[in-house]
């Protein structure tokens, strides 16, 4: 992207990785002005859990880590083999999908990272959140069906990225499962807790792992970032 800030060793990191046979890449990907406001400091907190974390544990499992939108590379050989035809809002998501159909891997490259501005103003962050979301939620509606059959035909392959295109944003599963909690119906209750120490656990790792104290205080202001997120629902 335009305003999309790289780290030194981008090029050099990518072309080594392509040197090596490997096709699809994916680096490190956060905002780059994460003191402007509160809700980029959230969301720095959350992409550190998103796009650090969990591609970290994916590519430790051998799993494909996916494509993030921004700071991601693949090779003229692939793209002719797999050509880019996805073509909704979010057509990195759908992209990733078709190479998983294809038996394709995307790799992450976690010394290299790219970092770019977030909206600050209340609007900008509406109209970004509503565009990621709201064609998150599109391509979920688009390709249930389709990938549930290829599931039950026996593509296993397509288990885990259909489980990742069938979750909620971050913020909306965390009031989901608080809503469980005050449900009068004890297994509701022990699964909400469940999910909520799971998330707990995976953010608090993301922080210690790849974050900052700042990161760490970010925590005290998640309350009024949800209810935000709640309002945008």
């Amino acid at each position: 992207d335009a305003d999309t800030v790289v780290s030194g060793n981008f090029a050099k990191g990518m072309g080594a990785r392509f040197a090596a046979g490997q096709e699809a890449l994916q680096c490190v990907n956060l905002p780059l002005n994460t003191e402007a406001s509160r809700r980029i400091r959230l969301m720095n907190l959350a992409l550190l859990s998103m796009n650090v974390f969990r591609p970290v544990g994916r590519e430790t499992l051998g799993m494909s880590v996916g494509l993030l939108g921004n700071g991601f590379a693949l090779s003229a050989s692939l793209l002719k083999e797999v050509p880019y035809k996805a073509n909704s809002i979010t057509e990195d998501l759908e992209y990733h999908l078709r190479l998983i159909e294809a038996g394709r891997r995307v790799r992450f490259v976690a010394e290299a990272r790219v970092l770019s501005d977030f909206p600050v103003s209340k609007e900008g962050s509406e109209t970004q959140r509503a565009r990621w979301e709201g064609g998150r939620f599109m391509l979920q509606r688009k390709l249930f069906v389709p990938l549930l059959r290829k599931l039950l035909s026996g593509k296993a392959s397509m288990a885990e990225p259909f489980l990742e295109l069938m979750s909620m944003p971050l913020s909306y599963e965390v009031l989901l499962l608080a809503a469980l909690i005050v449900l009068p119906w004890q297994p509701f209750a022990a699964y909400g807790v469940a999910g909520l120490g799971l998330i707990a656990a995976q953010t608090l790792a993301a922080i210690a792992l790849f974050g900052t104290k700042k990161d760490l205080r970010a925590l005290a202001e998640a309350p009024a970032y949800i209810a935000w997120k709640l309002a945008q629902l």
